[in-house]
């Protein structure tokens, strides 16, 4: 319900008044306290609920009740006036010809924890906290309502983000970066592993695929049978091809060793003499020994510039030690996989390098590479404790290098080891020599089945690890284990990504290698595993049957096993693909063909072998599509009706459908089911990012991201008997025009929108100037906007003088609660603001805030959204709002809604014929639409008073829902001889029916069940005289 927390809050006080014994002034000062209690828990702001409490008390112990009326009916009376009060005046815009412009907030909630894992275009994966703290550091912050705001504009930070019209990951510039005071979080879990989740807050969106359409949906209307959207792969744009490891070894007091002449030129012509150079140092040193040191070419480092630094390899000496070693000045190949082998096996002390391994090629390798890197033979030894060998490289310079340079502490790595900030810089072919080492320390790659395991006790570099692997096209999963009372995180990589793993990373080790080339002689056996399956549902089955395709010619020509895939729903990426293919080489199918010929009565046999006719007219003759004589085949009604739909199919929807069929089959991204949702504590501070273009960034490696406002305000005109349009002005979202355009094909209104335009001030004024002549109200819709965007208020106010807009309606966000107030006020500056449409007011605890800070603006709120349907829209009327929020119900509404669903239907005859006894299927198809014209179930219920309500809580009316859209599907199945007498339908007809509208035998013979018993309820109103004649004049049909 609207405002449910603080509804039952006030009805419980009502209930409190309604029950006292006496009205006294304890009594009184008691319910004040708990509407201030209930108020203020809905964000309702502080000095609104302090005035209202003072005018509540003051009136109710100092106004006598009128006459007629008892002093708790009185009480009640002063709540409820001084609550509407508070909400202003009612308001309906004039049903004329008009112009209407929609803009709207951006909301602030949209956030994800601080410790949420964000890779970035330059390579990097960092936390939210972290990206944001490192440019707080240098940057100006803004305060903006509940938290933080830095302009990123002049930055050059991008990250990898989600393009919804072509389903693909690019990289996108970061305009700004949030941090909002924390509040309430969703944990969501995909079924990827156990330990595979995102945090975020409520109405953070995320883009989920639902029976073939990508959409969004916020985290609090998620459902655990949701598929989200998941990145497979990304690229990065490394700013350099290779390191530059110097300003990395500049932590350290060492010294670099050069030429003596060389060293020599260098401190003459830059220092003079010795003891100027000595002067220059950061540590303090002896003159005598450093003199020495510079005669002999070793120099401090910070003595030089990185020009005057050798090219390559560096001999370097960190200040009193006895060794030098040579150390890369690029992070290179071989450095990184010696990496690879210190953070998977490997620890370091003050003043060695240990890596433990049992593996002798392993061992050969990392000795091989100590020699060629550092100059260093390492000292190999067995380990006492284990079969393992270690392998010491004593050196404390390199020790110190490798602690400074790459971040891995001294003694046990154990749970706070990640991967340093300069490996993740590197190139995709550097950083392959890293996985593959690492993978070779501490992976496992499974004998008889396409899988590699990777524990750690590291959450963090598991996750890092996780996304780096996204670079190379291979997805992975998360999950968590515990071993002897030890935390331990695991990754694992299967199916087609391990033959990926194999083909792009590879192994060193024999054993490994061997098993890692056997994977894709075995995938040839064990296909796509499930994180490779795109749920695509019902959308299958539609398409084929639309284009006129049987199950068996895909199977034939294109897709093996097509019939499971389609009864599952669900299909592998690579035989999407076929049937993409498929689709464009054959649009349509032999049973579309031989329904046409059927039409101009042309033979099927001139087209078709006598198997192919024989086949789909026995088929056609099932599902009630021909009527076969010996004489001639011709279509029934109902294969006339099917016939024209397959056809409109193609000419409007089937292009949309098979480019979006072939976008998802080399889409970026994988859909992963939800496995669980859980509420999460509130953490100090939650983050967001402002990404251009796509608005949708990678958070914990997931997608994580209104315009349906426009649908509802065109159906609500289109109620009224007006001709409405819409027009898209968003044009900095691209998936702003496709959710616009089907919105408006899902109400059938006209829209208008130019996807290749970027100007919106042209987009608005020719989709104007288009529906001028054609349509009453023009409904345009713009883009959504925060009140520092300077660029986007001009735009708006652009908008406002090219097109004089009669109505100028502002679309806020509940969820933003009363902090909506001051960028409203400056919206109301920019173009004289003439309404509020209030959205999402269902999906908020701080709804009471977004009322409140709607009457700091002096524009009246005109319309409210309390749901995600067309039909979850409604006319706000003060009044009307608070019976309902007080459990008074909204009987007005209820009718209302009944008058408008049965518009243009000769509902009167209807009633006559059922109070007559005269009840047929047609009468209860009519029944069931009138009854889904209204909105779902549990919005009718809240309209009902107190009583009534109470008992609708306990009927699932989710359930109710379904059942009666069960039963229209099924009717819709059935010939127009069985809607007209019911009677005759057997077991035969059971069959057929149920076959064609998809469902079981017991449904159908559940909607006749349901029929008998509505029958016989009518036929008791027939046979009622008194009853039939009083309902009659109830519904105004009689006199």
């Amino acid at each position: 319900m609207v405002l449910d927390d603080l509804g039952k809050s006030l009805k419980g006080t009502i209930e409190k008044i309604a029950t006292a014994v006496t009205i006294d002034k304890k009594l009184i000062k008691e319910v004040v306290r708990d509407i201030q209690r209930a108020l203020l828990q809905s964000d309702v702001n502080v000095k609104l609920v302090l005035n209202l409490s003072k005018k509540i008390e003051k009136r109710a112990l100092e106004e006598k009740p009128p006459a007629g009326m008892s002093g708790r009916e009185h009480v009640i009376r002063i709540v409820y006036d001084e609550l509407v009060k508070i909400l202003g005046d009612a308001r309906e815009l004039p049903v004329k010809k008009q112009v209407i412009m929609l803009t709207g907030l951006y909301g602030q909630g949209k956030c994800v924890h601080g410790d949420s894992i964000i890779p970035l275009a330059s390579g990097e994966v960092d936390s939210a906290k972290s990206i944001y703290d490192h440019f707080a550091s240098t940057l100006e912050e803004k305060s903006v309502g509940d938290g933080t705001i830095i302009d990123l504009e002049n930055e050059t930070i991008k990250v990898p983000s989600f393009n919804h019209d072509t389903l693909k990951i690019e990289n996108k510039k970061v305009t700004h970066a949030w941090k909002l005071k924390g509040k309430q979080l969703y944990e969501i879990f995909i079924d990827a592993g156990n330990d595979y989740s995102v945090k975020v807050t409520p109405e953070h969106p995320f883009f989920i695929l639902r029976n073939g359409m990508v959409i969004q949906a916020r985290a609090d209307q998620l459902q655990t049978d949701d598929y989200v959207a998941v990145p497979r792969e990304y690229k990065t744009e490394p700013k350099e091809e290779q390191v530059d490891l110097l300003p990395f070894i500049r932590q350290n007091n060492i010294d670099i060793f050069l030429d003596k002449d060389i060293a020599k030129q260098i401190i003459s012509s830059k220092y003079n003499t010795i003891k100027n150079a000595v002067s220059h140092l950061n540590h303090s040193r002896n003159y005598n020994k450093c003199t020495l040191a510079f005669k002999k070419g070793k120099i401090p480092l910070c003595l030089l510039d990185d020009s005057e630094c050798p090219e390559y390899s560096l001999k370097l000496q960190s200040f009193r030690t006895m060794k030098s070693v040579i150390f890369p000045r690029y992070l290179t190949n071989d450095l990184a996989e010696f990496l690879g082998y210190i953070i998977g096996d490997g620890h370091i002390t003050n003043g060695t390098v240990e890596i433990s391994n049992a593996d002798e090629e392993l061992i050969k390798q990392i000795t091989k590479i100590s020699q060629k890197l550092f100059g260093i033979n390492p000292t190999i030894t067995k380990d006492k404790r284990s079969k393992a060998k270690r392998i010491l490289l004593s050196s404390k310079t390199l020790a110190g290098l490798i602690h400074t340079i790459f971040n891995i502490p001294y003694g046990r790595k154990g749970r706070s080891l990640s991967l340093p900030n300069n490996l993740l810089l590197t190139s995709d072919e550097v950083l392959r020599h890293f996985i593959r080492a690492y993978v070779d320390c501490d992976g496992y790659v499974t004998k008889n089945y396409r899988n590699i395991a990777i524990s750690s006790e590291s959450k963090t570099l598991l996750n890092q690890i996780n996304l780096l692997l996204r670079r190379y096209h291979i997805f992975s999963t998360l999950s968590k284990k515990q071993v002897n009372g030890v935390h331990y995180s695991k990754l694992c990589i299967e199916g087609r990504y391990a033959e990926s793993f194999s083909r792009q990373i590879g192994s060193r080790l024999s054993r490994k290698k061997n098993r890692l080339t056997s994977f894709t002689q075995m995938g040839k056996k064990q296909g796509c595993e499930k994180h490779d399956m795109i749920p695509i549902g019902s959308a299958l089955k539609e398409v084929r049957e639309s284009l006129g395709h049987s199950i068996g010619n895909i199977q034939q020509k294109a897709v093996n096993s097509y019939g499971i895939y389609e009864k599952k729903g669900q299909i592998s990426r690579e035989s999407l693909s076929n049937l993409s293919t498929f689709y464009e080489t054959y649009p349509q199918g032999n049973f579309l063909t031989m329904l046409k010929q059927i039409k101009l009565g042309k033979n099927p046999h001139d087209t078709f072998n006598n198997g192919v006719v024989n086949a789909l007219v026995s088929y056609f003759d099932q599902q009630g599509l021909i009527k076969n004589t010996q004489a001639s085949i011709q279509l029934t009604s109902m294969g006339r009706k099917q016939l024209r739909q397959r056809v409109e199919y193609q000419k409007t929807a089937s292009k949309n459908t098979l480019e979006s069929i072939h976008n998802l089959s080399i889409s970026d991204v994988c859909w992963i089911k939800v496995r669980d949702i859980k509420t999460i504590d509130s953490p100090e501070y939650v983050y967001d990012f402002t990404v251009e273009d796509n608005h949708s960034f990678i958070a914990d490696g997931i997608v994580v991201h209104n315009t349906t406002s426009a649908g509802k305000l065109a159906t609500y005109f289109k109620k009224k008997g007006l001709r409405p349009s819409v027009v898209a002005g968003d044009v900095h979202r691209p998936a702003a025009y496709d959710q616009l355009k089907q919105i408006a094909e899902q109400v059938e209104v006209p829209f208008y929108g130019d996807k290749k335009e970027k100007s919106a001030v042209k987009v608005v004024k020719t989709g104007v100037e288009k529906f001028k002549r054609s349509a009453d109200v023009i409904i345009v819709d713009t883009s959504g906007r925060h009140k520092l965007e300077d660029d986007l208020i001009q735009e708006m106010k652009d908008i406002f003088h090219a097109t004089n807009p009669d109505e100028k309606l502002l679309v806020m966000d509940a969820a933003v609660g009363q902090q909506a107030g001051s960028q409203a006020k400056a919206f109301n500056d920019a173009v004289d603001i003439t309404g509020i449409i209030l959205t999402k007011l269902d999906g908020t605890a701080k709804g009471g805030g977004a009322l409140s800070a709607a009457s700091e603006v002096d524009a009246p709120i005109v319309f409210i959204g309390t749901g995600e349907h067309a039909t979850d829209f409604e006319r706000f009327d003060p009044a009307r709002f608070i019976s309902r929020l007080l459990g008074m119900g909204d009987i007005k509404t209820l009718l209302e809604k009944a008058e408008e669903s049965m518009k243009g239907k000769d509902a009167e005859k209807t009633a006559r014929r059922m109070m007559s006894g005269k009840f047929t299927l047609h009468d209860m198809y009519e029944q069931m639409d009138m009854l889904s014209g209204m909105g779902p179930l549990n919005k009718i219920s809240e309209l009902l008073p107190g009583g009534f309500s109470k008992k609708m809580k306990d009927v699932d009316m989710d359930d109710t829902q379904d059942r009666l859209q069960r039963f229209r599907i099924i009717m819709d199945s059935m010939t127009e001889e069985e809607m007209e007498n019911p009677n005759i339908v057997r077991a035969a007809r059971v069959r057929r029916i149920a076959r064609g509208a998809g469902v079981d035998n017991k449904d159908v013979k559940q909607l006749l069940k349901y029929y008998n018993m509505t029958k016989k309820m009518m036929k008791g109103f027939s046979s009622n005289r008194k009853m039939r004649k009083n309902l009659m004049k109830q519904l105004q049909f009689g006199k």
